[in-house]
């Protein structure tokens, strides 16, 4: 099941500068390389997260 999720983020000028030089190296918008960053982010503490969930 997926769900969406509205995250609403305001970087620093130079936090914004390397979310789009990033998200350009890969061929992706801001938004697109935050969603992917943020899922990649998720499936490495995936375990962590369920136990956390479940307790």
């Amino acid at each position: 099941m997926s769900h969406k999720i509205p995250i609403e983020l305001t970087p620093v000028p130079a936090e914004d500068q390397l979310l789009t030089q990033k998200a350009a190296e890969r061929g992706m918008g801001v938004d697109e390389f935050t969603t992917w960053l943020v899922n990649q982010s998720l499936s490495r503490t995936k375990a962590d997260i369920s136990h956390i969930v479940k307790n």
